[in-house]
C-alpha cells in the first residue's frame, strides 16, 4: 500500500507538469547558449602550448644595393668630349677633352681610371670597373665632302715658302684643322715602327697630294722620330704632337724624319 502510494505521488499531474516545465527551461537554455556560440565565441578552440626551453630564432637581414651604371655623375664620363678618333690595324688613339684640359690616349691607356679598349670610325669605348662606357663624335663637327675638299684646297694654299728650304704656315690653316681634328687622319695615316716591342718612330702610310702635310714635305715611307725634340716613342706622343701643331700654338715645328735610310729635318713656322 506504501509503495502505491508512492508511484501514484510520482506520477500525479502536478509532478509531471512541473518536470517538463523544467526540461522546457534546461530546452531553452541549451538553446540560448548554442546561438551564442555561433556568433560570439571563437571559431576555433585554444590550442595548450606546453612550456619550452628552445629560444626563438631570430635573423638579422641586410638588403644589398643593386649597382646601376647611370649616364652621368661621378664614376662616368660624363663631361667628356671626344674630339678625334684614329684606327689602324690594332692601334687606336683617340683625343678627349673634359673643360679646357685635352688628353690623348691610345689604346690600353687609362684617364680617371677609364681604360681605351676599343673605337670606330666615330666612336671610342673605355672600360672601368667591368662596366663599358662609349663617346662618340659631335654630329656638328662631321661635314660632307663639298666642304672637305674646298678646306683642303684652302689648306693646301696656306702654305708658303721661307726662301730657307722652310715652310710657313699660315695660322688660317691649323684653325681649321681645330674646328675637327679628325681632319687631320684624313690628310695623314701613320702607323709604329716597333723595335721589338719599343716603339721607334712612326712610318708615315699615306700623305694626301696638295693637303697641308704634303706641303710640310711628308711623304709616305718617311718615319718621323721626333717632333720638336719629343721623340717619338708611343701613340699619345706621337698624336699629341700632331694635334699640338694643329692647336696653332706652336710657331716653329722641327719634324725629324728618316728617308731612304738618311735622317733629315723639316723646319717650319707657323705665323
Amino acid at each position: 500500500m506504501k509503495m502505491d502510494s508512492i508511484m501514484k505521488q510520482i506520477f500525479s499531474k502536478k509532478n509531471i507538469s512541473n518536470t517538463i516545465f523544467i526540461m522546457s527551461i534546461i530546452v531553452v537554455v541549451k538553446l540560448i547558449w548554442l546561438i551564442l556560440s555561433i556568433y560570439f565565441l571563437p571559431k576555433s578552440g585554444v590550442e595548450y602550448s606546453e612550456p619550452s626551453n628552445i629560444k626563438a630564432l631570430y635573423y638579422r637581414i641586410k638588403l644589398a644595393q643593386i649597382n646601376i651604371v647611370q649616364s652621368g655623375g661621378d664614376g662616368t664620363l660624363n663631361g667628356y668630349k671626344l674630339l678625334a678618333v684614329y684606327k689602324s690595324g690594332n692601334m687606336i688613339v683617340a683625343t678627349i677633352q673634359k673643360g679646357i684640359v685635352s688628353t690623348v690616349l691610345s689604346n690600353g691607356e687609362s684617364v680617371d681610371g677609364f681604360e681605351l679598349v676599343s673605337a670606330g670610325t666615330n666612336w671610342v669605348s673605355f672600360k672601368k670597373n667591368s662596366e663599358e662606357f662609349k663617346l662618340k663624335l659631335d654630329d656638328n663637327m662631321s661635314s660632307d665632302g663639298s666642304s672637305s675638299t674646298q678646306s683642303s684646297f684652302q689648306m693646301a694654299n696656306a702654305i708658303t715658302d721661307n726662301g730657307s728650304g722652310g715652310k710657313v704656315i699660315e695660322k688660317a690653316l691649323v684653325e681649321k684643322y681645330t674646328k675637327d681634328m679628325n681632319n687631320i687622319w684624313q690628310d695623314i695615316g701613320i702607323t709604329e715602327r716597333m723595335n721589338g716591342s719599343v716603339i721607334n718612330g712612326f712610318t708615315v702610310n699615306f700623305v694626301n697630294a696638295g693637303t697641308a702635310f704634303d706641303k710640310l714635305g711628308l711623304k709616305a715611307g718617311d718615319v718621323i722620330k721626333s717632333v720638336n725634340g719629343e721623340i717619338m716613342d708611343s701613340n699619345s706622343k706621337a698624336f699629341s704632337a700632331f694635334e699640338s701643331i694643329a692647336s696653332g700654338n706652336t710657331p716653329n715645328v722641327t719634324i725629324k724624319i728618316e728617308r731612304d735610310n738618311k735622317e733629315m729635318e723639316l723646319e717650319n713656322e707657323i705665323k
